[in-house]
This record gives structure tokens, C-alpha cells and sequence, in this order.
């Protein structure tokens, strides 16, 4: 089975770094693991120390691409002197740079005590992008934060969309960590939580459960057409910046309708804030189920025709959304095999090499749908 590996080099403020030898150990160990494909650096900004970060990159290249490699960057610390070492980490294989946005509004970001409002990430994200035409760019948002609202939540997706990223996770539930200023302030900022052991937090005065649920499965809606299914994400980019007379939301929220009409993916999880807040491990059985069912064949080839039937696409967008639809319904039309991927050994079914105008799906274009899931175990 697929694993992903949380790590943490000690590039922390006010905390001593782990010797470097101890660091480079354990990304061998690590890396050289056959059941790890995904490596998450934890710490809160590699661009700190760029010369132990360069170190770190070169060593992760010995190993190839085999694996993915996710690093957090902070910003506020993205400038043209740290131009060089942003370029490294983006050439990392499937790699990604988390800009960790949480929220858009001000209020929220007051409370929140955070430096810099959603613009300067707009700036630095535009200023990555001028030296790394292609790059994926990740960003982390947070639901039940004091000080949001529902509408503010979906106005902090909107922003979030306009940067255009590979990804748009949120993070959910929000934990009360003693000592912090939510904590001593969880009467007056109106936060109910779980209480003792995980203080988790359940709603506050301006965001309740039923507006948590909305934005929930909203929020599983965005990751699954901007990460998930990749080739969703850049048709609503593309829409957007040629229609600008809805928000990017907004445009989302009816494919979500539409999705959800053919589908019924959500239905089952209208109590997802009591099962989640009460066992986190919750929030990993019910996503996965969504996740599951959103990208198998048969239900990605209806969501497909069902942003299909609802957008008058250009030529070019219409033959891609036929194409997926075609290969979709072939691969669903095979016969599953307990515990592999719908996905494995497409080899079997389409061709490598295909004549021009012959109507067929070739390989190559067959392996551009296949969504960001790991089937393995689940299916």
C-alpha cells in the first residue's frame, strides 16, 4: 500500500536544528522505503536556511522521481533573492509550493493575528508564477475559524481560485491548542468544542454546525475539481478568465450542483461535523468514501457530462470532455479486480500508437484522466 511521510527537519524558528547528518540519514532511510510515495516536510519555512534546504533538495534528487516531495514555504519570504532556491524545490517531480492562505477575511486574519492579508499572497504568487510559468501551487484554507462565516469561508475559496492552484485543501477540524489565544479567548471569540482531550472545535457565534456541513461539502467539491481531476481544474480556469460575469465560486458551486444531482455523492455525510469532531479518524473514512466514488470511472464519467450539458464549451474543451467521457466508460466497462486500481494496466486497453482521425483513444491521452487517487485498499 501507498504511504505518505511526514517529516521534520528542525527549519523551525526558536527551535535548534537537527544536525544535518541526522537529517540526511533519515531521508536515505526514508526515501529508499518502496511503500512511501509522498514526503511532507513539516516545517514551517524552508527558505530560512537556503543552504541546508539546497542540501536537502540535492540529496532527495539522488533518489529520483519515484516519489512526491510537498515543502511549506512561508510568503512573506518569496523574493527575487530567494528566487533560485523556490526554482529548486518546484523541479522536484510532482512537487508543490503550500501557500498557507487559512483565510481571506480580514477580520478572521485579525483575530488570527496574521502579518499580511490575502493580496500579498495574490502578489507573491504572481511573482513565482513570472519565474515558473507551470508551477503547482497549493493552498491550505481552514474551516470554523473565529471570526468566519459561511459567506466569508466561500469568499476565502473564491480568492483562493483566483490564484489558480493545483490544490485547495482544507484543513478541518480546528483544534484548540492550551495557551494559545483561542483558547483563553474561546468565550468571548463564541467557540463551542469537545472539551478535554482534543478541545476540538464544533462552532462558534458566527459559524454553526449546519453552515460547518455547507461548507464541508463545498469544501470536498473544490479539492475534487481542482486536485483530484486535474483536467476539471484547468476548464474552470480557462471559463473563467474568459467569463468574468460570475465569481470562480459561484461557477463551481453550480457544477457541484449538477454533480451532486447525477450522483448523490453527499448525502450520506449531513452529520459529518458530529462524526468528525468527535473521532478525527472519521474524517478519513468519509473522505475516502467521497474521493473514492467522485474519481471511479463510471461516476467521473458522469460528472464529466454533467459539466458538459451545463457549459457551452469551446471546440477545443469539448473534444478533451468527450475524449474523458470515451475513456471513462471503457475503463468501467472492465471487469474490477478486488483490491487493484480501476486504473492499472491501461496498457490493456488502449493502444500506444493510434492512426490520426481513427476515432480511437490513445494511451497517452487516456493517462491524462486518470484522477490523483490512490485506489490501493479501498477498492
Amino acid at each position: 500500500m501507498e504511504c505518505a511521510y511526514c517529516f521534520w527537519s528542525g527549519e523551525t524558528r526558536h527551535v535548534r536544528y537537527f544536525p544535518l547528518e541526522r537529517v540526511l540519514a533519515e531521508i536515505d532511510k526514508v526515501y529508499s522505503n518502496p511503500q512511501v510515495t509522498h514526503v511532507i516536510f513539516a516545517d514551517s519555512d524552508v527558505l530560512m536556511n537556503r543552504e541546508r534546504t539546497n542540501t536537502l533538495i540535492d540529496k532527495i534528487k539522488t533518489y529520483g522521481s519515484r516519489i512526491s516531495t510537498f515543502f511549506e514555504v512561508d510568503a512573506i519570504r518569496i523574493t527575487e533573492s530567494n528566487r533560485d532556491i523556490v526554482e529548486k524545490i518546484s523541479s522536484l517531480d510532482r512537487s508543490m509550493i503550500k501557500f498557507a492562505i487559512q483565510s481571506a477575511n480580514p477580520e478572521t486574519l485579525r483575530i488570527m493575528k496574521r502579518p499580511f492579508a490575502f493580496e500579498k499572497y495574490a502578489e507573491k504568487a504572481a511573482l513565482v508564477r513570472s519565474w515558473i510559468p507551470d508551477v503547482a501551487i497549493c493552498v491550505e484554507i481552514i474551516a470554523s475559524l473565529p471570526g468566519d462565516t459561511l459567506s466569508t469561508f466561500i469568499d476565502t475559496i473564491d480568492a483562493s481560485l483566483s490564484l489558480e492552484p493545483a490544490h485547495i485543501h482544507t484543513n478541518y477540524p480546528l483544534y484548540l491548542l492550551p495557551g494559545t489565544d483561542y483558547f483563553i479567548n474561546k468565550s468571548a471569540l463564541g467557540i463551542t468544542h469537545t472539551g478535554d482531550p482534543n478541545y476540538t472545535i464544533i462552532e462558534t457565534a458566527t459559524f454553526p454546525k449546519k453552515d460547518i456541513i455547507t461548507a464541508l461539502h463545498l469544501a470536498f467539491f473544490t479539492e475534487i475539481l481542482t486536485f483530484y481531476h486535474p483536467i476539471l481544474a484547468k476548464t474552470l480556469y480557462r471559463i473563467c478568465r474568459k467569463d468574468q460575469t460570475e465569481r470562480r465560486v459561484d461557477r463551481l458551486a453550480r457544477w457541484m450542483t449538477a454533480i451532486e444531482n447525477c450522483l448523490g455523492l453527499l448525502t450520506y455525510i449531513e452529520d459529518v461535523v458530529v462524526k468528525i469532531t468527535e473521532n478525527v479518524d472519521s474524517l478519513n473514512e468519509i473522505k475516502g468514501d467521497f474521493l473514492h466514488a467522485a474519481c471511479s470511472p463510471n461516476q467521473s464519467a458522469q460528472m464529466y457530462q454533467a459539466i458538459l450539458d451545463l457549459e457551452g464549451l469551446s471546440e477545443e474543451a469539448l473534444d478533451e470532455f468527450s475524449d474523458g467521457i470515451k475513456v471513462y466508460k471503457q475503463i468501467s466497462n472492465r471487469p474490477p479486480v478486488k483490491g487493484k486500481s480501476p486504473y492499472e494496466n491501461l496498457e490493456d486497453l488502449f493502444l500506444i500508437e493510434v492512426e490520426a482521425n481513427s476515432g480511437q483513444i490513445g494511451l497517452q491521452t487516456a493517462r491524462k484522466f486518470v484522477p490523483r487517487f490512490v485506489f490501493d485498499g479501498r477498492v
